[in-house]
């Protein structure tokens, strides 16, 4: 058994001055009767001595055992608790990959709950002080994360083409077919995890939404601040009361025909965006980067107002729209004389903040709008 050497030098020093002080006190006065009897007494001291150092080596080695002991039922139950967490996964990708939306729906919400667990795995087990095991476990939330968020489901539209014009933003539409209909309940299930724990939950903490596929979803009083959201589909969505400030939405994102609402996306990053027919509505859009985005009315819809492309009564202060595609869009009643439009395009529907169209198409852009 191993023994800490620093604990025992100051018992040791006492015993020796004990020893040592007594002896040189006989060599100096020299032996008198009561000798023998002072070293008789002194032979107790060093036995009591000796007892106590003893005890106290038997006390550390228990109190070693017992930390011992402590540290391999603290791994058993962490292993054990891997295994669990592991054949749970195995569960719930199974009710995933099954036809059956029911099953689908109730692997999504098992994933969302693992990404709990395993944070919850995490501060019972201590492993938030192990670097390299903390990074491990943050990778397998984001797994999960990215297997509830970006999974294309057999009911689910082509994710590489646009959002069919005939599929409502509506959930109950009598005209939707039993496919679209379990799609479109599989996309609430998932706005409402997204409304629910970004930013609310610290399991979720840190996680990316990159690539998602949040089309036609609801997403109401979501924290979505400084979230890596790159590449995400947000066709048809409806989005209100909501922080996409700082977001990362770059990596050409899908907005057609998104709707948004008394939120707060400055300094969102959107360049390249397609926002064809998008409509942002009393917004917060002050910093937020739309160079390249694309905002023009949805060319099959050019006569139908509901595709319009808008950004009303929205703060574009220091907006970036450089070579963004405005042609049709309306800015009617946004603030941007910070705003910057170099290079953008515009054509006779364009309406800009006084509700004033442009004068004709590619006409430049008039003098009171803007200076850049």
């Amino acid at each position: 058994m191993k023994i800490c050497k620093k604990k025992l030098t100051i018992p040791i020093g006492i015993a020796v001055l004990v020893v040592a002080f007594p002896i040189i006190g006989v060599m100096v006065t020299g032996f008198p009767k009561e000798g023998f009897h002072y070293l008789q007494f002194l032979g107790q001291i060093l036995t009591a001595i000796g007892a106590l150092i003893a005890a106290g080596l038997v006390y550390k080695g228990v109190q070693e055992q017992i930390q011992a002991d402590k540290d391999k039922l603290q791994r058993d139950l962490a292993e054990k608790r891997r295994s669990d967490l592991g054949a749970r996964t195995s569960t719930a990708l199974e009710h995933l990959a099954d036809p059956r939306s029911a099953l689908q729906h109730s692997g999504i919400i098992e994933l969302a709950t693992l990404i709990d667990e395993w944070w919850f795995f995490q501060q019972q087990f201590g492993i938030k002080d192990n670097p390299d095991e903390e990074k491990g476990l943050h990778a397998r939330r984001q797994q999960l994360c990215d297997l509830i968020f970006t999974t294309q489901f057999p009911q689910s539209p082509a994710i590489e083409e646009p959002l069919p014009d005939e599929i409502s933003i509506t959930l109950h539409d009598k005209n939707d077919d039993r496919d679209t209909y379990e799609w479109k309940t599989i996309q609430r299930l998932k706005s409402r995890l997204v409304s629910d724990n970004f930013g609310k939950n610290n399991a979720w903490s840190g996680l990316s939404l990159a690539n998602a596929d949040l089309r036609l979803a609801y997403i109401e009083g979501a924290l979505l601040q400084n979230v890596d959201m790159r590449g995400i589909h947000l066709d048809g969505s409806h989005i209100n009361s909501s922080n996409f400030s700082g977001a990362d939405l770059s990596h050409y994102p899908h907005l057609s025909r998104v709707f948004v609402t008394n939120s707060d996306w400055h300094g969102a990053k959107l360049p390249n965006a397609t926002l064809t027919g998008a409509r942002f509505i009393k917004t917060d859009l002050r910093g937020a980067d739309l160079q390249l985005a694309d905002l023009r009315r949805r060319p099959s819809d050019k006569n139908n107002d509901e595709y319009i492309a808008s950004l009303r009564y929205c703060v574009l202060e220091g907006a970036n729209f450089n070579y963004a595609d405005l042609r049709g869009a309306s800015l009617a009643g946004s603030t941007y004389a910070t705003g910057n439009f170099k290079g953008a395009s515009y054509d006779g529907n364009t309406i800009f903040q006084n509700g004033k169209k442009a004068l004709e198409k590619g006409s430049p852009i008039p003098p009171d709008m803007i200076d850049y």
